[in-house]
């Protein structure tokens, strides 16, 4: 009875079951059931479900147990009380100011086009087209100038004769003191030693050892026989740079007589035991077939080396006449070596030895004779010293100094009649002397921004025809 009577003493909440749509009051606590359906699960409070679908959905037949009978107001919520009202007022003033307001847009859509026609048919007066054509005749013929004050003045600026003082700064002195190592592209040595008897020989008993065949002693004293008289001299030759004879003994050397008179084991066994001789021997003939084929640019390579350095020494004894001079004669023989080097060369014939040779070696020695290319001297590193060079020793010789001098007065002539690009075209043969060169190249600069500008200029001025 005292537990009846503590649950009626506390607050009652309002509930309702989604499930079969039954209201109820109950003390608010964990796990409520539905007093028709005992589910829980579906048991929310009257206040979180939708007033209207409430109303809407509810069976009216259904009566609602309470388990309190006194009476009590019911609970609305008033947002959703608020939202009507809202809506109410909203569909009155749409019914009662709505048509007005949109009698007076449509009306005033319909007169826009009739002021936009009025707008279009109306022409400016001649006496304002004329004043406008004036007005941009003056902007053409006073155009804004793409140049500062101090930009124009050093573009006008022309440096006298008496402001030149012919002397050697210290970047000029690094610049002739300069020397490049130049190299050649000699072959200077074969790719291997060359062979001695004990060598030969000591092969030929290793093969047989291989390949398990013992060759007859009279045989072997025939290739002995060949590697003394043919293959030894070679190397006198070779010391004494007699390439050609010494190529020829190489090939010489490689007429082995016939094994067994029988051709087929000759190479079966002779030429597959003496492979690495063969092999070594052929590179031998193919390194001089190169020496052979670049004689004649080896020859003009040394006589550019040997003409540099004495071009130094000139430099070195303040000679600049004929330091200038020796460098104009090293372009002159750098071209020539250029176009020589570009042409295909063949080496000399082979001797007439080269019939007894076997078919297949023969092959092999015929490839060794194709053209080729041959390699040169670093001549870009060495261009590029004797023209540095060469500017350099251009402001130090009266006569060439003259004619800078003069490239330099011809374009600021130019420049005075805005004739751009030939005087740009002068103010880039201005190389020297250092005083004059960077004159030139501020005003080369200066012109390069003019030219620019005019450019936007007449970009600015294509009508635009989007």
């Amino acid at each position: 009875m005292g537990d009846y009577l503590q649950n009626m003493t506390k607050e009652l909440t309002d509930y309702i079951c989604t499930n079969c749509q039954h209201r109820f009051e109950a003390a608010a606590r964990e796990g409520l059931e539905c007093p028709k359906c005992f589910w829980t699960s579906t048991v929310k409070e009257l206040d979180e479900v939708d007033f209207f679908q409430q109303t809407n959905d509810q069976d009216a037949s259904q009566p609602v147990k309470k388990i309190n009978s006194g009476f009590r107001f019911p609970r609305v919520n008033l947002l959703w009380v608020l939202i009507v009202l809202i809506l109410s007022a909203s569909v009155y003033g749409l019914s009662v100011y709505g048509k007005p307001l949109l009698k007076a847009l449509l009306k005033k859509t319909q007169a826009q086009p009739s002021r936009k026609k009025a707008v279009e048919i109306k022409s400016p007066s001649p006496e304002k087209i004329k004043s406008e054509s004036n007005r941009l005749v003056t902007d053409e013929k006073q155009p804004m100038d793409p140049l500062t004050p101090v930009e124009r003045e050093n573009l006008n600026r022309r440096i006298l004769t008496a402001d030149l003082t012919p002397e050697l700064s210290i970047s000029d002195q690094q610049v002739l003191e300069h020397n490049v190592q130049v190299k050649t592209g000699l072959i200077e040595k074969l790719p291997s030693a060359l062979w001695s008897m004990e060598q030969f020989e000591q092969l030929i008993a290793e093969q047989e050892r291989f390949y398990k065949i013992q060759l007859p002693r009279s045989y072997k004293k025939k290739l002995s026989q060949l590697f003394e008289t043919e293959y030894l001299p070679s190397e006198q030759a070779f010391e004494a740079q007699d390439l050609v004879r010494a190529r020829d003994f190489w090939i010489a050397s490689l007429a082995f007589p016939v094994y067994g008179e029988d051709l087929q084991k000759h190479r079966g066994v002779v030429l597959t035991m003496l492979r690495p001789f063969i092999l070594d021997t052929l590179s031998k003939i193919g390194a001089v077939n190169q020496i052979l084929t670049e004689r004649e640019i080896r020859h003009k390579e040394a006589k550019i080396k040997e003409t540099y350095a004495a071009m130094n020494a000139l430099i070195k004894a303040r000679d600049w006449k004929a330091a200038y001079q020796s460098i104009e004669d090293q372009m002159k023989m750098i071209s020539e070596l250029s176009l020589e080097a570009s042409r295909p060369i063949s080496p000399p014939a082979y001797p007439q030895q080269i019939r007894f040779v076997d078919a297949g070696i023969q092959q092999t020695l015929g490839d060794l004779m194709a053209p080729q290319r041959p390699a040169l001297m670093d001549v870009e590193s060495l261009k590029q010293d004797l023209t540095a060079k060469r500017y350099v020793l251009e402001a130090l010789i009266p006569e060439k100094a003259e004619v800078l001098l003069s490239f330099y007065h011809q374009a600021v002539d130019a420049i005075q009649k805005e004739q751009w690009d030939q005087a740009m075209d002068l103010l880039s043969r201005v190389r020297a002397p250092a005083v004059l060169k960077g004159d030139a190249e501020l005003k080369i600069r200066l012109i390069q921004k003019i030219k620019m500008a005019g450019s936007q200029a007449r970009l600015d001025s294509v009508p635009d025809t989007r």
